[in-house]
């Protein structure tokens, strides 16, 4: 309804505006709480407040504040309008004749109701049912009101103590009633029953007064409907000066406690009472809080609040419109009447459209930015990519039996190329208009195709590092597939495992940025992204992908001394760096601010990049394969395992690494090594030895073979391990059931077959891994002519007169 508040001038509700979170009074939680951020109307004079905390302004209205007699009564006895008319012992019996004392419902039943109000004699229709309903003055319907001549209105018992009745403000507002009755010798007085008449007192007897047609003096003030309502008219008092405003009786308390004295004053203080211009206080929290909302999400409420004026006169005018509507007094009218007002007057009268700000009302337009060449540029550029990603797996699975494919692990290929054709995918959503559905599409795409393509890549170059590492000290390594595809699963996951959650608890969902074109520009521009609440979880994605990024460059690195056939470091440090490039500018572009960049321009770049990833990614590590596929080249590389040259590294202190030809002699024989010392190595000064097979497998005129105890070796001779072991590396990889799979549960062992020349230099074929190694020598043979360790022990181990020796575990 439009019901007034409780109380005026209630500053107290804007400091809680000022106080309350974000200056937000919906934050309240209780509801006996005022919060309120505009005071539209308060009379000057109200300084006792924290001028700190408020903001003042004028509205454009003058308030009068004085004493009103309804028309009705004025026609009737026309001096009433004037205090002239109403001064003095000649007028005192006139005034106590016509004001009479208002009565209320229940001292209407009990003191001048006949029958108690059993029965309806027009004024009550039946007595009041508790005590709230008996104080009133007039209920709608149910009790009309009544007026009557008391003691103090009989001046045939009291000629010089009788008196009419007025009806003054409640004691708790500001008023100068008994000063001005008092001085002026006018004989009325306000002698309520409870000591001062509340707000709802007033009202009810006005209706009783308007009900009844019996006159009454009040003190109202203006502008109010109730002036207009009930169609009162202002009586004239001694006109104001500003020595009798600087005279008025100002009471150390509220009116209902001070002395007698205190509110008579001086004679000097009893004049009419002075127009107030009215003021707009606003709490300083709206201020601050409309200038620190961006501009084009800005409210201009606080702006239009300051510049809006709206005279006497306009006032007036809405009044008007509301008190003869009579339709819906207390709510709709009131409302309609202010709509048609300002529909009337905002380009005409007067002219409402010149308060609004600069800039408004604001234009949003959908400008969503979707629909520009470069969002259709990165569409395109991702549909490449799904093209490229496509075709590396369908070149991948026709060339499937080239020694290189097998050798790179085919089904590791077809993931990488399947991981790069969804991310492929995820740049494509990227670059279209942001749903509901497409922001949480494009987060799985691209987070699921990174895990496909780069974390096979990396569990198999750990995994030939891994076997590596074991050949170098005659341990053996189970690796198999399923054990890649566990980690594999695992991993993956994790990564759907955090999807998941993502999605359900704070899904990314369409959010819209504004921007204003101009500063004075009442045109915003709209645009459209993806965004979850948090945004910590994109934050999450972005390390994991680094971390794949970061081990793919560690793993390159170790992997750099890979024979050829298994060597994809080139390769792998390639795709890491490309990566790391586009990752870095990928969260540069996170991390811009929304006021920095159009969100459609952002989702363009995030495509582009995410596209030129793919692109990069699928050229890098599959280009040079194809290649060699192309030239013919492929298998003769992938066959060196068991061609080439037997490479040292670290063989002596001062010589260094060393190569040695396929007949295992020295390249360069000015160092002065024979082809027997060639294998040998002394831990002590080896840093690393790489023998991979000199003339092919089992191939040679005299075959010599021994047998390796490891368990029973010392620490300072160790016999070089032949790295020609990726025979077996390529056995588990390449086809699983091949590999060393008839071992014994507590003793591994490891075969090699030595195949000696005519020219006795030492050749290594692997066959298998194992810490325990079977070598045969010829009868005669001292282990140290062939590079084995001082302590090895040999004996006669079968009818053709060959030697075994047994070599410790390294």
């Amino acid at each position: 309804g439009f019901a007034y508040g409780k109380m005026s001038n209630n500053f107290a509700a804007l400091y809680t505006a000022n106080e309350v979170a974000d200056g937000d009074c919906r934050k309240i939680n209780t509801t006996n709480t005022s919060c309120a951020h505009i005071l539209p109307e308060v009379w000057q004079g109200k300084r006792e407040v924290d001028e700190d905390a408020i903001e003042r302004d004028g509205n454009g209205m003058v308030g009068h504040v004085g004493w009103y007699v309804p028309r009705f009564a004025v026609k009737e006895e026309a001096s009433l309008a004037h205090y002239l008319g109403l001064i003095g012992k000649d007028n005192r019996e006139k005034l106590a004749e016509i004001f009479k004392r208002p009565v209320r419902w229940m001292d209407y039943c009990s003191m001048v109701s006949k029958s108690n109000c059993t029965s309806d004699d027009g004024i009550a229709a039946r007595p009041p049912t508790d005590e709230a309903e008996g104080k009133k003055y007039f209920v709608e319907g149910l009790f009309t009101g009544h007026f009557r001549a008391t003691e103090r209105n009989n001046c045939t018992m009291n000629p010089n103590t009788c008196t009419g009745h007025m009806i003054d403000y409640p004691c708790t507002w500001s008023a100068y009633t008994d000063s001005q009755l008092f001085w002026n010798n006018i004989s009325l007085e306000s002698d309520a029953p409870e000591g001062s008449y509340s707000y709802s007192d007033m009202l009810g007897i006005i209706k009783a007064s308007n009900a009844t047609k019996s006159p009454i003096m009040m003190v109202w003030w203006y502008p109010d409907p109730t002036i207009d309502m009930y169609d009162f008219v202002h009586v004239t008092l001694p006109s104001s000066s500003r020595e009798c405003l600087e005279n008025r009786p100002e009471p150390t308390t509220n009116r209902c406690e001070a002395p007698r004295e205190e509110l008579l004053g001086k004679k000097i203080g009893s004049c009419g009472y002075n127009t107030h211009s009215f003021e707009k206080i606003f709490a300083t929290s709206l201020r601050e809080n409309t200038y620190n909302t961006p501009i084009e999400e800005r409210s201009p409420a606080y702006e239009f609040s300051r510049n809006v004026r709206i005279s006497d006169v306009d006032i007036s005018e809405i009044m008007m419109e509301w008190t003869t509507r009579g339709i819906d007094k207390w709510n709709y009218d009131p409302r309609e009447a202010v709509c048609s007002f300002v529909s009337k007057n905002y380009e005409d009268g007067l002219n409402l459209k010149q308060f609004i700000p600069l800039g408004y009302p604001r234009v949003v337009e959908e400008d969503s930015g979707y629909d520009s060449p470069f969002l259709s540029f990165s569409i395109a550029l991702g549909a490449l990519g799904v093209l490229l990603t496509l075709s590396a797996g369908i070149a991948t699975y026709l060339s499937r039996k080239s020694r290189l494919m097998e050798y790179a692990q085919t089904e590791f290929l077809y993931l990488y190329s399947f991981g790069f054709f969804v991310v492929c995918w995820g740049a494509i959503v990227y670059s279209l208009m942001p749903t509901k559905a497409s922001c949480a599409t494009r987060l799985w795409l691209v987070t699921i195709g990174y895990a496909f393509a780069l974390a096979p890549l990396l569990l198999k170059i750990m995994s030939i590092n891994r076997m590596l590492s074991a050949a170098r000290k005659f341990k053996r390594t189970k690796v198999s597939k399923s054990h890649v595809y566990y980690m594999l699963g695992g991993l993956l996951l994790v990564v759907v495992v955090y999807l998941s959650l993502w999605t359900a608890l704070d899904a990314a969902s369409p959010k819209t940025t504004l921007e204003l074109r101009t500063q004075n520009s009442n045109a915003i521009d709209e645009y459209l992204y993806c965004s979850s609440e948090k945004g910590g979880w994109a934050a999450i994605l972005l390390v994991w992908q680094a971390i794949y990024i970061f081990l793919a460059a560690i793993l390159a690195f170790q992997s750099r001394n890979v024979p050829q056939a298994f060597n994809e470091s080139r390769e792998v440090g390639n795709l890491a760096y490309c990566l790391f490039l586009l990752f870095i500018l990928r969260s540069v572009v996170y991390i811009i601010p929304n006021d920095a960049i159009v969100e459609s321009v952002r989702s363009g770049i995030m495509s582009t990049l995410l596209s030129l990833d793919a692109l990069l990614g699928t050229a890098v590590y599959f280009g040079p394969k194809f290649f060699k596929i192309y030239r013919g080249t492929a298998d003769h590389e992938s066959q060196e395992i068991g061609k080439g040259s037997v490479m040292v590294s670290g063989l002596h202190p001062t010589l260094g690494s060393r190569a040695f030809s396929s007949d295992g002699s020295l390249k360069n024989e000015k160092e002065g090594i024979s082809a027997k010392e060639a294998p040998r190595l002394s831990q002590k000064n080896a840093s690393t030895a790489s023998i991979v097979e000199a003339s092919g497998p089992f191939q040679g005129d005299t075959e010599r073979s021994g047998t390796f105890n490891s368990r029973n070796s010392s620490v300072d001779d160790v016999v070089a391990t032949p790295l020609a072991t990726f025979h077996s590396i390529r056995a588990m990889m390449v086809d699983e059931d091949i590999r060393c799979a008839q071992e014994e549960e507590e003793e591994e062992e490891i075969t090699f077959d030595f195949v000696v020349d005519a020219d006795e230099s030492p050749a290594v074929n692997a066959v298998s891994t194992a810490t325990t190694s079977t070598l045969e020598l010829p009868q005669g043979e001292d282990a140290t002519n062939h590079g084995l360790p001082k302590n090895a022990t040999s004996s006669n181990s079968n009818t053709e007169d060959k030697h075994s020796v047994a070599v410790e575990e390294c």
